[in-house]
């Protein structure tokens, strides 16, 4: 009885050894994997963190690329230079006005203005030179004493004042373009399109008058119906909801 109780407990002893041996076994496995992928953990944090960095880099680029367009200085003077101009900030606006007003003081088929907040454009030399002519309730234009080029424009508007500038009298760069036309002075729109001149098969919306009124094509055919009424210039009293050179 006693050999049989002393082969039982060697044979618990036996188990238990065994046991012990299959969690060290599985506690080295557990262990080898923390030791193993720890590092890759680590490594992936740190990737993940590099990433985030190179994110965060990424955006703050973005920012001050974003910054950089939106503090844009555009300068330009009249044919003389005696009087000039700075924009700064974001464009409200970038159309070519085609009508008969703008043709008429300009001599030319279109008009490419590009409009800014009024604080944002500023006359820096030779405000005193500059010759105002109010052409209507609406809008004032201003241009040089001395070669009576154009200089700038102010709208009236209570609800939507602004100042425009022809984009032709912007500074060029050493290939005679003028610099930001493939930016922020990109052209968006045509806005008086129904007196065209000449058909610009440019790929740009045309519209019949103001924004939101009806679209043509090139040579001056409604494509598409606005959604603002189209009233005669004559008959036409309220202040227009966008920004415009006509007046």
């Amino acid at each position: 009885a006693q050999q049989q109780q002393q082969e039982e407990e060697e044979e618990e002893e036996e188990d238990e050894e065994e046991g012990h041996g299959r969690t060290a076994v599985l506690g080295s496995r557990f262990w080898g994997r923390c030791l193993v992928e720890g590092p890759r953990k680590a490594r992936r944090s740190a990737l993940t963190s590099e990433r985030a960095s190179e994110r965060g880099s990424v955006a703050r680029g973005s920012e001050m690329a974003t910054q950089a367009k939106t503090e844009a200085v555009h300068r330009g003077s009249c044919l003389c230079g005696a009087c000039a101009i700075e924009a700064r900030g974001e464009t409200l606006f970038s159309a070519f006005c085609h009508c008969i007003m703008c043709q008429t003081l300009s001599g030319a088929p279109a008009v490419h203005f590009t409009g800014f907040t009024t604080e944002n454009l500023q006359c820096v030399k030779g405000e005193d030179n500059l010759a105002a002519y109010k052409s209507s309730e609406f809008m004032t234009r201003f241009s040089c004493k001395t070669c009576s080029g154009p200089v700038f424009n102010e709208s009236h508007l209570p609800e939507y004042p602004f100042r425009d500038v022809p984009v032709g009298i912007l500074a060029r760069d050493e290939n005679g373009k003028t610099i930001g036309l493939d930016g922020p002075l990109a052209p968006q729109y045509h806005i008086y399109y129904k007196s065209h001149v000449r058909p610009m098969d440019d790929g740009l919306t045309k519209f019949y008058e103001l924004p939101h009124t009806a679209v043509l094509d090139k040579n001056g055919n409604k494509i598409a119906e606005g959604s603002m009424d189209c009233k005669p210039e004559a008959e036409a009293t309220e202040a227009p909801e966008a920004p415009t050179a006509e007046n």
